[in-house]
């Protein structure tokens, strides 16, 4: 049972307020949960990347001390951060869709962009607030206390998540409140954040571009093959010779591949060196044609280039736990 610190007076001038507070508490750790999980599901599902979502529900304390700084006629209906949901996403530039998830899936209240509508005397790298409500698809007895409350969902970049926390603790909200040998610093680094998330962006559509060139080379593979040997070109190359057909599931696994051959191949320039290094191989055909059997699920490019390393130098793999694992695959291949 939760324990409540809270001095006789400050009950007895509340009581009654306390009471609903506590009533509805539990319902808004569910809203919470209902919100974050839909969120999540739905940014997932258009692959938009992001670094975490997290949520708190106001304490007791926070809610009594709020009371106290502000006059409220109707204190459960005008306050609207009970529930409070962030987001903090990677890429400004997916902004855009995630405003659209967000009225797809929630009923939105209210919108209030701390980055684009600032007023004159603000400063600082805001983001998005909305208040949100589930949409009547969420229907059911589980979800008949939670219609009517309200969420505060918070969309913000990693650099704009940053300066929050830094902002939180220097405790200006206005131009005005900061002492003017540090205004200009302070704007300096509020413009430097949204100059640094612009590049993060930039840098994402060139390398995209430049994923994108290697893999309109492959329909020449001397130009493909002369392509520099590196994470994102071996990613295609894994690809190109294992003809992976589910891209994105091998990935990861094409990354742990690249760190293997770095390591075995230190001198490697180009795509073609490797290519040399493997192509020949004696078990390389007959991993390949076991690949193409099997189902994803029992062997993978990964492996496939764990195996070929192994017969180059099995000295490499100083765990004998994993040496075993690997000759009792092959004994099984062959």
């Amino acid at each position: 049972m939760m324990q409540i610190n809270i001095d006789i007076n400050t009950w007895q001038d509340n009581s009654s307020t306390i009471k609903t507070f506590l009533e509805q508490e539990d319902d808004y750790k569910q809203l919470c949960n209902e919100v974050s999980f839909t969120l999540e599901k739905a940014i997932e599902k258009n692959k938009i990347e992001y670094s975490n979502i997290s949520f708190r529900t106001k304490s007791l304390k926070s809610f009594l001390e709020k009371c106290e700084r502000k006059i409220y006629n109707e204190p459960f209906t005008e306050i609207t951060d009970f529930a409070g949901v962030r987001l903090v996403f990677l890429y400004q530039s997916d902004y855009i869709n995630l405003d659209k998830l967000v009225y797809e899936f929630f009923n939105v209240i209210e919108k209030v962009d701390k980055l684009n509508n600032k007023s004159v005397d603000q400063f600082g790298y805001g983001a998005v607030h909305y208040i949100v409500k589930l949409k009547n698809e969420h229907s059911g007895p589980r979800y008949d206390s939670l219609k009517n409350l309200k969420c505060e969902l918070q969309v913000r970049t990693v650099l704009q998540d940053a300066w929050s926390i830094i902002d939180h603790h220097l405790v200006y909200k206005n131009e005005s409140e900061v002492p003017s040998q540090l205004r200009r610093k302070l704007n300096s680094l509020a413009g430097l954040f949204e100059i640094a998330d612009d590049q993060f962006n930039q840098i994402r559509n060139e390398r995209s571009n430049y994923i994108n060139k290697i893999e309109e080379s492959i329909k020449n593979s001397d130009t493909f093959l002369d392509t520099e040997f590196n994470i994102d070109s071996f990613t295609q190359y894994i690809k190109y010779r294992f003809e992976a057909k589910d891209y994105e599931t091998h990935v990861l696994n094409a990354k742990a591949g690249y760190l293997i051959a770095k390591r075995y191949f230190k001198e490697v320039k180009n795509l073609r060196e490797i290519d040399i290094a493997l192509k020949f191989e004696k078990n390389s055909i007959l991993y390949k044609n076991f690949f193409k059997d099997f189902s994803y699920s029992r062997i993978n490019q990964f492996t496939i280039l764990i195996h070929i390393i192994f017969d180059l130098d099995e000295s490499g793999f100083t765990s004998e736990k994993a040496r075993e694992k690997i000759k009792a695959l092959k004994l099984k291949i062959k």
